[in-house]
């Protein structure tokens, strides 16, 4: 991926995959019980929920 990114000229950002599932990308707070179920995520600490698909791609509000 990192050469097909170097072609079209995007930048890729390699990310450790510990607790990707449990943090929140708006506070970065991280807690398991954010997500209750495979496709269910709510940040206990700011109460951010959006669709699981929209949030595994990055395409935050």
């Amino acid at each position: 991926m990192e050469y097909k990114a170097a072609i079209v000229g995007v930048r890729m950002v390699l990310v450790p995959p510990k607790n990707t599932s449990c943090n929140c990308p708006i506070c970065e707070h991280v807690a398991k019980e954010s997500r209750s179920s495979r496709g269910q995520f709510c940040c206990r600490a700011c109460e951010y929920a959006p669709p699981c698909q929209q949030r595994g791609c990055g395409k935050y509000p």
